[in-house]
Order: structure tokens, then C-alpha cells, then sequence
């Protein structure tokens, strides 16, 4: 996480209310992830800050039983059960495929998801009254922003005729993305370039297929499987001279050019808020999915530099942060 990130997080926190965590109990959390371990410090390392900020301490009140999958949604159903087999008090399911795997082993457990479209999917019967064992945070861009980060690429290549979109096909909002960038491609002045890619294995070829078909510019999807080997992509786009913009704060931080999406450190407090609630008795039916509100574009002059690129006053103008 970006120091800054970590500040937010805590001050977020501070603001929703006095740490409480209950004491003379170990809460034991279940964290499921689709990709490998070491992946996945984002949302785990948000999970620990936030309940640390409430009050918690791991290894002490609180255990932490993560399981990985390893790139293979297959063996997601075992790590399920092996969770509801240790008796967590509550699983935390980030991305639709881990949310849909943790639903199907079970409808006692509470769960905690982050996904594009929790009430598309059918995790919960409204937004306002889940209704059943899930809830969470909403991390639906919305097509139409979609449409912002093709727009902050033109205005930092203002010659881009073809615009890749890397997305994994099994995402449910990567679909959605992929439709709405089609159907209004020719008001964005662009030809999309859709790559798909499932697994980190993948990418490499993702890229070069990117290139042979003239790509001038990226949109990289939101999915776990990128977000969780960003390092990777990001090499990929520098190595492959291709200006990207991510869905995700976390890109800049491993040195992409630019992201546009939701304030990550307001995503993490809103789900260790939801977790302890959870802990602390209330019940996932009742509890609100979360909409995040502030969307935050980050640029990487660094990353600019590497590329030959100049950031235009337009797009420094419009940055909610600036990374040396």
C-alpha cells in the first residue's frame, strides 16, 4: 500500500467511530483468494489495517485463516469447505468467481464481498436489505466510467485510433465493460482491441497479440487475476512501450503510468467496518451493500518518463495524485 493509502485508511477509520473490538474472544476471519499467495496484499493487508485500526490484534484476538487457489477456480468449492471446517465467524470473498464459489459451500457463514455488480450477480436480493449471508462493497466503476479512461488516454495520446482492453472473460463486469466500450467506440474515436487472458500464463501472450493488432494505448481490467499480478502487467506495458490505465490505485504504486477507479483506502474501511459489525453480531441480511463514492485518478511521472511520455496539463490537471 502507498503511504498515503495507509493514512487514509486510518483516518477513515478514526472517523467511523472508537476502536471496540470485543475482548476475551478470537474472531477468526476466513480470507479465500483466487490467485497465489503473495498476490493478494492489497485486500489482505486492508483487512488486517482496518481491524487493527477497530481495536483488533492479530495473533492475539483475531486469526486470519487465508487460503489461496493458485490461478485454478476449480479448487476454490475445497478451500470453501476447508473454511467452513475451521467454523470462521466470517469469510471475506474478494471478486465475483471467489463470491459465487463461497455462496454455493455455504449459506450460514457470513461473507464479505468486494464485486462489480454484487446485486447483478445475485449475491443479495437488494442493495439496501441483502437478505441473505452476503454483503459488502460495491466496486462497480460504472460503464460510463469506462468511457473516462479511454477519454484521459486521448488526452494523453491524442492520435489513438486502437485501444486494447485486457480483461479476464470470466468476469461477469468485464463483459459488461467489454459491451459498452463496443457499443460506443465510434463517439470515443477509437477501435477496441479485446484480449483476453484467465491466468498470469497468459499475458505475455495477451500482450504480443495486443501489439500485432496495432493497440496504441490500454485499458486493463479490474478482475483479481490482473489486480493481484500487476507488477507483471505493468512490466508488460512499459516493455511493450504502451501507455495503460488501470482500474486500480495500486498500479501506480507498482509503477504503472495511470489509474482511475475507487479510493482504495475508502474500499478498506468500509469492508473492516462491515467485518467487525459482523463480529460483533449483527447480520449480513440487514447489513447495506456499500457504494463507494469518491473515484480518485492517480499518474506516475516516473512511468511518463520511461515511456518517452510528456503528461499533458490536462491530464495533470484532472489528477487527484501526482506520483514522482
Amino acid at each position: 500500500m502507498l503511504r498515503r493509502d495507509v493514512l487514509k485508511l486510518l483516518a477513515l477509520l478514526i472517523a467511523a467511530g472508537p476502536a471496540r473490538a470485543q475482548p476475551g474472544r478470537v474472531h477468526r476471519v476466513g480470507f479465500l483468494w483466487q490467485g497465489r499467495r503473495g498476490t493478494d496484499d492489497s485486500p489482505r493487508e486492508g483487512l488486517v489495517n482496518g481491524l487493527a485500526a477497530l481495536g483488533y490484534r492479530e495473533g492475539v484476538d483475531l486469526e486470519i485463516h487465508a487460503l489461496y487457489a493458485d490461478e485454478h477456480p476449480e479448487r476454490l468449492p475445497d478451500l470453501v469447505a476447508a473454511l467452513v471446517a475451521a467454523d470462521v465467524d466470517v469469510i471475506r470473498a474478494p471478486g465475483t468467481i471467489v463470491t459465487e464459489a463461497a455462496m454455493a459451500g455455504t449459506r450460514t457463514i457470513p461473507i464479505v464481498t468486494t464485486a462489480a455488480d454484487i446485486l447483478g450477480a445475485g449475491f443479495v436480493e437488494s442493495l439496501a436489505r441483502p437478505g441473505g449471508n452476503v454483503t459488502g462493497v460495491s466496486l462497480s466503476l460504472g460503464p460510463e466510467n469506462t468511457g473516462k479512461r479511454v477519454e484521459i488516454l486521448k488526452d494523453l495520446v491524442p492520435s489513438m485510433a486502437r485501444v486494447g482492453f485486457l480483461h479476464d472473460p470470466a468476469s461477469r463486469s468485464s463483459a459488461d465493460d467489454l459491451a459498452w466500450l463496443r457499443a460506443n467506440a465510434d463517439g470515443l474515436g477509437v477501435e477496441v482491441v479485446a484480449v483476453g487472458a484467465t491466468r498470469s500464463k497468459d499475458f505475455e501472450a495477451a500482450f504480443a497479440q495486443l501489439a500485432s493488432a496495432g493497440a496504441e494505448g490500454l485499458i486493463v481490467d479490474t478482475a483479481p487475476v490482473m489486480t493481484g499480478n500487476r507488477a507483471m502487467l505493468v512490466a508488460l506495458a512499459e516493455a511493450h512501450r504502451l501507455p495503460a490505465i488501470y482500474g486500480r490505485p495500486e498500479y501506480v504504486a507498482a509503477g504503472g503510468l495511470m489509474a482511475f477507479g475507487i479510493s482504495l483506502p475508502e474500499v478498506q474501511a468500509r469492508v473492516a467496518s462491515i467485518v467487525d459489525r459482523i463480529l460483533r453480531g449483527a447480520d449480513p441480511a440487514t447489513i447495506p451493500v456499500e457504494q463507494p463514492t469518491r473515484f480518485e485518478l492517480l499518474v506516475n511521472l516516473g512511468a511518463a518518463r520511461r515511456l518517452g511520455l510528456v503528461l499533458p496539463q490536462a491530464v495533470l490537471a484532472r489528477a487527484d495524485d501526482i506520483v514522482e
